[in-house]
């Protein structure tokens, strides 16, 4: 069959191949052309008379073999018996199959709803784990506040003190400067 197969595909080819030539030289072809596809036919044509010959022999209607006395009704009984047991052997091997298939769909469900189970606890621990870093950026928020109203009040004794100094400093230089007394002229 693959060989059949194998000549089609080569005659194929050749057709192609031949459509990219002169049609004066392509004319040289044709009759080996015509040559292998009867060649071809030929064989198909045996092959299928094989196969209809096998069918034949296989359900005990061949009449081309003259040795075999032509089967009997107990004959043909027997044999459809045979093929009814194998047939028998086939469909208890694919219920076991279906079986075996089943089972492992049960195991597969089984270890299915164990990872979904254990990816909800892991939903849950991420529900926990924002819930903290809510918590985290709120203390976060609290100690820059506080950072920054301490940065304020330090810079507000930073200008008081040096009113301070700068009054202490001019009362130094000023012998006659007082706080809360209008300056003097002199």
């Amino acid at each position: 069959m693959k060989r059949l197969k194998r000549l089609e595909e080569c005659n194929n080819a050749f057709n192609l191949e031949l459509r990219e030539l002169p049609t004066s030289e392509a004319s040289k072809y044709h009759p080996k052309i015509k040559e292998y596809e009867q060649a071809y036919n030929g064989f198909k044509a045996q092959l299928e008379e094989m196969k209809r010959t096998t069918d034949r022999q296989r359900l005990g209607l061949d009449d081309t073999d003259q040795k075999k006395p032509p089967k009997t009704e107990d004959d043909i009984l027997s044999d459809a018996s045979k093929i009814q047991d194998k047939s028998k052997s086939v469909v208890v091997g694919m219920i076991d199959r279906i079986n075996q298939t089943e089972q492992i769909g049960v195991k597969t469900i089984s270890t299915i709803e164990k990872d979904n189970a254990t990816l909800q606890g892991v939903v849950s621990d991420f529900g926990e784990i924002d819930d903290g870093l809510e918590q985290s950026r709120k203390l976060i928020r609290s100690i820059m506040m506080t950072f920054q109203r301490d940065k304020c009040l330090k810079t507000l004794c930073f200008f008081v003190l040096a009113g301070i100094l700068i009054v202490l400093i001019w009362s130094l230089v000023d012998p006659n400067f007082r706080v809360g007394s209008p300056p003097t002229s002199s």
